[in-house]
């Protein structure tokens, strides 16, 4: 088991001083440095901080120190754009020496240069610049250590999330109850998903300690890093969990913070699937890694505050995570590294698409061979003619008005197409620093009149049978459950907004032939309040959900949820398809030409298409809002 607590160097600051004249020949102004085992002191002269002397805890191995010592010269040469300390060799020429504490005991010591720079832990603002940062500065440590080899390089240590399990044996310093249980429950996701896949993980050398008290900022981005002290050999993917747990605390949205710190550094060094599928539950291990070490330590020396430093900011950011399902947590990664988010997502499309044509038609109009017309519903539509909140009596008229322009009977809501229609408190994010609507459309509309029958397009069965109620939600929704052929794959089809008779006539369990009539469309006061229509979703993974689903996403989660909802086209089969993707500038600028005029055309000249306003909200084409 890893050594867990040491005793720091009994060491004054007049001492300090003392010494770096003795040895160094500096005449410095010492101040006292946190620290969890080592004797830190910032040295100082008349311009400012020039040094900082440490003092290694007695029990220190000569060979570590030489370790750490023998990365900052190979980090130095290798990424000179990067600032790492550069060690300062005293007047006999050595950078490693031995002193003697006012206990009498021999203690390492070394002196190396004072980085400029503010702590990530007090930077301001954690925004996503920042966390691009630092995603890509230690994809660049990480590419320079994969040439660093070291004798020492494989050791015990308490900090390596390799070997993590040595807090099982400590759980008892855990304050019992729901804490000590959270902490159980990770133990148990990492010998689940971690432990059996470790071996199969790339392994290097390690920076090891990216968290906020290490890394430095200037200009809003990070300028370097400090403290290689918990260097080691382990798995890759330690290095960028580790980071991610101290970078996600204070985050309104984790996952989403998570997001882009991990595709940043995935720009830069690739991750490989493994990797990401266990970096969620390596991002939570350190995290209670460290709340044990907090709580051993705080027994231990309950004078030294610093220990507990990071305790309070961790348990809350475990506690946010617990309520992200792991499933999601690992598609978004997959999402935000350019990967198809569900790892099923290429070969279950390939398959609807091949087998489209034998599909049942999921009403008794068939948009394959019958006619239907597409409504625009979007952030940008003409149809809608401006405002932000539509009745569903305007929304009906808009369908009736369709209906009769085409000769059509069915009208069509495209899939992935960002809407303001969402006024309601439903489709709020909570927890957000700042309020951002659901947006994204995930399904497809069927605007058909109330008691239109609704069929299975294959045979599936039933495994939820709910009523969402409330203003704007589904109303009846019934799930099946589908088998993608002889693939082996399994896939999901949502139904909403269906007459309340489904509620009684199925079960969860029930077999539904293909083309079988298993519901009907719902009235208005059923349905959530909108006008008679079947919201039509297909879905990869139920991502923990129980009776529901969001048929709406905010945009920041598009690209998840566009990976775990394919095109429901792949079903229904309409032809030149129902995709509700923005429009680039320029196609939005032309529409708004021929209908409008040129005389608005100044307003869209810049890169930025600012085209509807939400309260304090404003919103682009995709349907991002910003302040």
């Amino acid at each position: 088991m890893p050594t867990t607590s040491h005793d720091t160097p009994l060491f004054s600051l007049p001492a300090a001083e003392a010494l770096v004249q003795e040895h160094y020949g500096l005449t410095l102004k010492a101040t006292a440095l946190p620290g969890e085992w080592d004797r830190n002191i910032l040295l100082s002269d008349a311009s400012g901080p020039v040094a900082v002397l440490k003092l290694s805890h007695a029990a220190q191995e000569r060979g570590l120190l030489e370790l750490e010592n023998a990365a900052l010269e190979h980090l130095t040469q290798q990424l000179p754009e990067i600032a790492f300390p550069r060690l300062l060799p005293a007047q006999n020429g050595q950078t490693l020496l031995s002193c003697t504490s006012e206990s009498g005991t021999a203690h390492l010591t070394r002196l190396i240069s004072y980085l400029p720079g503010m702590l990530y832990a007090h930077a301001r603002p954690h925004d996503k610049r920042l966390l691009a940062s630092l995603g890509k500065s230690l994809a660049r440590v990480d590419l320079a250590l994969a040439g660093f080899s070291h004798p020492q390089l494989a050791h015990s240590l308490k900090w390596d999330l390799s070997q993590a399990l040595w807090i099982e044996a400590h759980l008892e310093c855990v304050e019992a109850g729901e804490k000590r249980e959270r902490i159980a429950a990770i133990l148990a996701d990492y010998n689940r998903e971690f432990v059996p896949q470790q071996a199969t993980l790339r392994k290097q050398a390690l920076y090891n300690d990216a968290n906020d008290y290490n890394i430095l900022v200037q200009g809003g981005e990070v300028s370097g890093f400090i403290d290689l002290g918990d260097m080691v050999e382990s798995a890759l993917i330690n290095e960028l969990a580790i980071a991610a747990a101290y970078a996600l605390m204070g985050q309104a949205a984790p996952l989403d913070a998570a997001c882009v710190l991990v595709a940043a550094y995935h720009e830069t060094l690739p991750l490989t699937e493994g990797e990401l599928a266990v970096l969620w539950t390596l991002i939570q291990t350190r995290l209670a890694v460290s709340v044990v070490n907090s709580a051993i330590e705080r027994t231990a020396h309950p004078e030294n505050t610093y220990l507990a430093i990071s305790e309070a900011p961790a348990w809350e950011l475990l506690s946010r995570m617990v309520a992200i399902s792991p499933t999601k947590a690992h598609y978004a990664l997959r999402a935000a590294c350019g990967l198809p988010a569900h790892p099923d997502t290429e070969a279950i499309q390939h398959w609807l698409a091949a087998n489209t044509a034998e599909f049942a038609a999921i009403a008794p109009i068939d948009p394959r061979v019958q006619p239907s017309t597409l409504i625009d519903l979007s952030v940008g539509s003409l149809e809608l003619g401006g405002g932000d909140r539509w009745s569903a009596d305007e929304i009906e008229v808009i369908l009736e008005a369709k209906r009769r322009d085409s000769g059509a009977e069915l009208v069509l809501g495209r899939y992935l197409e960002p809407r303001l229609l969402y006024a309601f408190p439903a489709f709020d994010q909570p927890g957000l620093e700042r309020t951002e609507h659901r947006t994204v459309h995930l399904g497809a509309d069927l605007f058909l009149p109330h008691g239109t029958p609704v069929f299975a397009p294959l045979a599936g069965t039933v495994v939820s049978v709910v009523d969402n109620r409330g203003a704007g939600n589904y109303g009846p929704t019934v799930i099946l459950v589908h088998q993608a052929g002889e693939t082996g794959r399994t896939f999901f089809t949502l139904y909403g907004h269906l007459d309340p008779a489904c509620l009684t006539s199925l079960c969860v369990g029930q077999h539904i032939d293909r083309g079988q009539c298993f519901a009907a469309l719902g009235r208005r006061e059923h349905n959530g309040g909108w006008p008679p229509h079947l919201h039509f979703q297909v879905l990869l993974d139920l991502l923990g959900c129980e009776g529901d689903f969001p048929g709406v996403a905010r945009p920041a989660e598009r690209a998840l949820y566009a990976g775990v909802c394919p095109d429901p086209n792949l079903i229904l089969g309409v032809p030149g398809g129902i995709n509700g993707e923005p429009e680039g500038n320029a196609s939005l600028l032309t529409r708004r030409h021929q209908s409008i005029g040129p005389s608005l055309s100044i307003s869209y000249q810049e890169p930025l298409q600012i085209v509807r306003g939400y309260g304090q909200y404003l919103y682009t084409a995709d349907g991002q809002a910003f302040l």
